[in-house]
């Protein structure tokens, strides 16, 4: 037999709380000294990191006031996170709550605080926030305004049951959810092996028996006899890899397979003049591509026009870094500003014994791999630089097998892509399902034979 739900009833959250309360305002410190002190910020993905938080000095009388307990919830009143709610589910020691936060603490004998907490996470909820936040470049939400939310009520006991009922759903949803935040790290170890396996040889292995015929061309020979040249007395570690590639492939420094040219440092005298000119730097470079949202410009002369201006298939890197993970980031230049020229936060390649798409994928691959690194230079950043760039040495196959190879890693990629797709369109309905449940919840439905179907 169905349990039949209590008729719900609404409350204003003033009705049903002991305490609506500021928090204390002062300045935190990271001195061992004085109570922990709770701010927004400590509060991320529902969670408080309390070893994290810091200190700060308060006289006694002040320090019971504010001292908080299991049960309490706190908000934050203020700013891109107003309405964000916070239950605290175990006593967190000697701590108090700083003044961009608002402390509520229930009235057991009318209100769960797991109810409330779970109901502040619902849609009703947040369509009271948005039409009682006020202020445009800092929303606000006051405590009359906090307590005067309506909340829907039933009995305690009932109360109580409904939080059994939906933490069992939710923890469900979070299981799934937390599955689904590995999968972008599995994707990007995934795409990394790919590229690793194809700059190997591997991935086209079946392919070279079936082309027996191909053979490099007269470009890259010739660009592998300078390099067989040098190979005693280089220290880059990638000629010890030469005898491992396929029959047909080559090992080649950047240099000798395209022009290497570092774009032109901005300075002061060019922040203006006749010849101001749209320029491309390393912030406009992303893993996904070009963001050019955001493209500056300078003063380039006609000589420096023509040597700074891209071309369509030049390869750009971005040249440095204060981050390992970002350095050596490429892109493909298609023309997409007209007359654009580039900083010396950049260095492009103009290939001629490659095809752009297999140079990209190339430098990909060594960007991801951490390749670049082991070749940088500095001290707080990693610099490639046009020299590092240049000699950099990189697996070249006859043309034919380089298209191959592309047209391999981009259908790889596609399946990735859709994949990931695929988990966002996930998240995004475990988060439906969410709200589906709390909606079914405080409307008094949980238990029907419909809400046993979420």
């Amino acid at each position: 037999m169905n349990k039949q739900p209590e008729q719900v009833t609404e409350a204003r959250l003033s009705e049903v709380a002991k305490l609506i309360q500021y928090g204390y305002t002062a300045k935190s410190s990271y001195l061992n000294t004085g109570p922990k002190y709770l701010r927004i910020t400590d509060i991320q993905n529902d969670r408080v990191e309390w070893t994290q938080v810091p200190r700060v000095a308060i006289a006694p009388s002040d320090r019971k006031r504010y001292l908080l307990r299991a049960g309490d919830i706190v908000f934050a009143r203020s700013g891109a996170t107003v309405g964000k709610s916070f239950l605290i589910r175990d006593d967190p020691g000697d701590a108090i709550f700083a003044s961009y936060l608002i402390r509520v603490r229930c009235n057991s004998d009318l209100l769960n605080s797991e109810y409330a907490a779970l109901f502040f996470k619902s849609k009703d909820y947040w369509t009271q926030i948005a039409q009682g936040a006020t202020g445009t470049g800092q929303p606000n939400f006051n405590g009359t305004k906090l307590g005067s939310l309506c909340i829907p009520l039933r009995s305690v006991k009932e109360q109580t049951h409904i939080v059994a009922k939906l933490n069992s759903l939710l923890h469900r949803s979070k299981t799934a959810r937390t599955e689904l935040v590995r999968i972008p790290r599995l994707v990007e170890r995934y795409k990394q092996a790919i590229l690793a396996a194809a700059f190997r040889g591997d991935a086209t292995a079946k392919w070279r028996t079936a082309h027996p015929a191909v053979r490099s061309n007269s470009r890259i020979e010739k660009a592998t006899g300078v390099h067989r040249k040098r190979e005693g007395g280089s220290t880059s570690a990638e000629f010890s890899k030469v005898a491992s590639l396929p029959h047909a492939w080559r090992a080649a420094t950047v240099e000798s397979i395209g022009e290497v040219i570092l774009g032109r440092q901005r300075s002061p005298e060019n922040h203006r003049g006749p010849n101001m000119r749209p320029y491309v730097r390393a912030a406009n470079i992303t893993w996904d591509g070009w963001d050019l949202s955001d493209v500056k410009k300078m003063n380039f002369d006609k000589r420096d026009f023509e040597k700074f201006k891209l071309q369509p298939g030049d390869v750009l890197i971005n040249e440095g870094s204060g981050s390992a993970d970002e350095v050596g980031k490429p892109a493909i230049w298609n023309g997409e500003v007209k007359n654009c020229c580039f900083q010396n936060t950049l260095i492009a390649v103009r290939p001629r014994a490659t095809t752009p798409e297999y140079l990209y994928f190339v430098l990909l691959n060594a960007a991801l791999s951490k390749a670049f690194v082991d070749e940088t230079r500095g001290v707080n950043i990693h610099h490639i630089g046009r020299a590092g760039l240049a000699q950099f040495v990189i697996p070249v196959p006859p043309s034919e097998e380089q298209q191959e190879v592309v047209r391999r890693i981009k259908a790889a990629f596609r399946v990735i892509d859709k994949l990931i797709a695929e988990t966002s369109r996930a998240a995004q309905l475990l988060d439906r399902l969410d709200q589906a449940a709390l909606a079914k919840a405080f409307r008094g439905e949980l238990f029907s034979s419909t809400a046993r179907r979420l």
